[in-house]
């Protein structure tokens, strides 16, 4: 049996969108105070561009896509084209994933204190 290219890049579309949709729940769950101003077709849409722009920072763990799409949450789908995120991504040192769930659980950190009833979980990766 041959796999021809195009059926290759469907079964590579329809397991992103499976993905995508386990990050919609994971959001709707643990942070619903952060995805509640979205419906899920527009949630999708923006996790779909997070994810997209998160391999452009060479994100490899679930966690790292998870911090990632949180801070486009949070901070807005151009977060990283602020020059001290960018300075902070670009600078050599800890991997790009570890960098960014340090800075989305910083961001959860500031959000809590400053938004005492939020219902924002604990940090990602535990």
């Amino acid at each position: 049996m041959v796999i021809r290219s195009e059926q290759v890049e469907k079964l590579d579309d329809a397991a992103q969108l499976q993905y995508h949709e386990k990050l919609r729940v994971f959001f709707r769950q643990n942070y619903p105070d952060l995805v509640s101003r979205y419906d899920d077709p527009t949630l999708l849409a923006r996790i779909a561009e997070g994810n997209r722009n998160a391999e452009g920072y060479n994100m490899q763990t679930d966690q790292g896509f998870v911090a990632y799409i949180g801070m486009s949450l949070a901070a807005g789908p151009d977060f990283h084209t602020d020059p001290k995120i960018k300075a902070y991504m670009d600078s050599p040192g800890r991997d790009p994933d570890a960098k960014m769930e340090w800075l989305f659980n910083r961001v959860v950190e500031k959000l809590r204190a400053h938004v005492p009833s939020a219902s924002l979980q604990g940090p990602i990766g535990q």
